[in-house]
């Protein structure tokens, strides 16, 4: 079986709050990308402070129809793993840091329960010192994930005169005999998508009609009676005019591609972040996610 692309989650715990840490691996299954991340969890963990915990990991499969899941419960003190012993700075204080792939390509990501020592600062004409030794734990950290087989997902840019460039979007309409579940979409031109290619729509978030078009969604047929300006998706639309003329929507082809870390990373700054909890039945997480 093909390796395939699988999205990982990383879910922490430190006292009260929670956050995940999100990424993308290649492998043949679910299992194999929790197991391979659980194997190597130490590299990434190292970072932390000793009470943090790592309460679970999960994956699923992002790029077909069936997905394949799997988690891996470990509520695990890192105590056990990690050899930093120094006082825990405040959960809330956040480190936003870069990583890079070897192109042009960059994300950043919110590290979260570190050492206090590993933030020491003093006051430099207004702005903060950041200790040495935060310097030389985030480089270590920052050189493990490429070991481990992180990887940046990333969409192809709108670029005019590509197959992802956007197309203008005329007008919406219910496929008749649908019953509501599926519209006609018409583009000011053809819009020379193919079979079993997601698009992805921009449109103003205020009219509220076009809520269901949000995220991403795989045309059911690519022509309407050879109408090839014209497709059809799978979205409940409840016009209040047929057809609807929307205000500056957009649609065009969405598609992903994976690309691996470099090890560089760069420090942006400090701040204070409340979001997040620790897992429970009213919610998880929130940190920012890696992708």
């Amino acid at each position: 079986m093909p390796s395939e692309n699988y999205r990982v989650n990383y879910q922490m715990v430190h006292y009260n709050l929670g956050w995940k840490y999100q990424t993308y691996m290649q492998t043949d299954s679910a299992r194999d990308a929790v197991n391979q991340a659980f194997t190597s969890r130490n590299k990434l963990m190292k970072i932390h402070n000793n009470d943090v915990v790592l309460d679970y990991i999960s994956a699923a499969n992002v790029d077909v129809t069936k997905r394949d899941h799997y988690r891996l419960n470990t509520s695990e003190n890192l105590q056990t793993n990690v050899s930093n012993t120094g006082t825990p700075d405040v959960t809330q204080t956040s480190a936003l840091v870069t990583l890079r792939t070897a192109g042009v390509r960059s994300r950043k990501i919110w590290l979260r329960g570190l050492d206090d020592a590993l933030l020491a600062r003093t006051s430099d004409g207004g702005r903060p010192n950041i200790a040495p030794a935060f310097w030389r734990r985030l480089n270590a950290f920052a050189s493990e994930l490429p070991q481990i087989g992180w990887l940046m997902r990333y969409i192809e840019p709108p670029d005019p005169g590509t197959d992802f460039e956007w197309k203008d979007v005329t007008q919406l309409e219910e496929e008749p005999g649908s019953n509501g579940a599926f519209t006609i979409v018409t583009c000011r031109v053809a819009h020379g998508l193919q079979p079993n290619q997601p698009v992805v729509f921009s449109f103003d978030n205020k009219d509220l009609l076009l809520l269901g078009f949000r995220g991403e969604h795989t045309p059911v047929s690519q022509a309407v009676a050879g109408d090839m300006a014209k497709f059809v998706i799978p979205v409940t639309f409840r016009a209040k005019a047929s057809p609807y003329l929307p205000h500056r929507m957009r649609v065009r082809r969405a598609a992903y591609n994976y690309v691996a870390l470099n090890g560089e990373s760069d420090f942006v700054r400090l701040r204070s972040r409340d979001t997040g909890r620790a897992p429970g039945p009213r919610g998880r997480d929130q940190g920012v996610s890696f992708r």
